[in-house]
């Protein structure tokens, strides 16, 4: 097939600009003299994608990324923030203008089994994704597209994913837990912690100078095989509850690295190297360490 352009989009813009994104859903009451507790699902997200280009989004399940890729199409309302593609407000959009829209981003949902609708036929529900790359999408929202799939499987997988977008400028966002799937197909990757992106940048900074105790963690439980010796696996642990009233970083209670200001202040998103975000008062001890990846041969 012959390679195309990427999709045209306002030169300079990014195509998908997501600004301050919060996502709060209410809990059943519990008594008639107190009010619904709610879930604090996002808590400030910001993140861009450039035509052609693909953001990966990763963290443990609770961690947000399931809310951030409904509200980026547009599935929910926000309860505040903004998510534009090519200039324009989705959420502002007329509902037909909107449904107009939709032909520019598509979805991959995470459970493949509750996508297949029983009342279609097989041919339909075989066409419907060709369907879709007919309309030529400028995004395609990818959410966990590879979890359930064999290793080998996935890597072919993997493969057509870069295919496509090499041959039609397709950007995408993939939502993962694994790191390694959004290591390979991602030019940028946003780590996400109870609702918040703790980290940012590109799959090298992330992989050999992560600068998050949480990206961290996360890179000590990829299983690994080392001559002479047994697999590594870092240890599970539940993700806390997410509450508005805590102080300090949302991280400090299972932070190796956290001290009195930890527990008094959150951290900002800050600068730590080019094109390299982390929300953590301990970056730079963090990221004098040697690599989880490649510490021990």
């Amino acid at each position: 097939m012959t390679k195309l352009d990427p999709a045209p989009s306002t030169p300079g813009l990014p195509l998908l600009l997501v600004k301050d994104l919060v996502q709060r859903y209410a809990l059943p009451r519990e008594s008639l003299f107190r009010p619904p507790g709610q879930v604090f699902a996002l808590n400030g997200v910001t993140a861009q994608v450039m035509a052609g280009e693909s953001l990966g989004v990763v963290g443990e399940s609770g961690s947000g990324k399931s809310t951030f890729a409904r509200l980026v199409m547009a599935l929910e309302q926000p309860t505040s923030g903004s998510v534009s593609l090519s200039g324009r407000d989705l959420n502002q959009m007329p509902r037909d203008e909107l449904r107009r829209a939709r032909r520019d981003f598509q979805m991959v949902f995470q459970d493949p089994y509750g996508s297949l609708d029983p009342r279609q036929t097989i041919a339909r529900i075989v066409a419907e994704p060709l369907t879709a790359l007919g309309t030529q999408p400028k995004l395609i929202v990818a959410d966990e597209p590879v979890s359930a799939l064999d290793v080998s499987v996935q890597a072919q997988v993997l493969n057509l994913l870069q295919d496509l977008q090499e041959q039609f400028g397709l950007s995408y966002v993939l939502i993962s837990h694994d790191l390694a799937v959004v290591d390979y197909l991602c030019d940028d990757i946003a780590v996400m912690y109870l609702g918040r992106i703790v980290e940012q940048g590109r799959p090298e900074d992330l992989f050999e100078h992560c600068a998050h105790p949480y990206t961290r963690a996360l890179l000590e439980a990829v299983p690994r095989v080392r001559a002479g010796g047994a697999r590594r696996r870092g240890a599970a642990q539940a993700i806390a509850a997410q509450s508005a009233g805590e102080r300090g970083c949302p991280y400090a209670a299972r932070c190796p690295f956290a001290d009195q200001r930890c527990h008094e202040h959150a951290p900002e998103l800050r600068s730590v190297g080019k094109a390299h975000l982390a929300a953590c008062h301990q970056a730079e001890v963090v990221m004098a360490l040697p690599s989880p990846v490649t510490e021990g041969g």
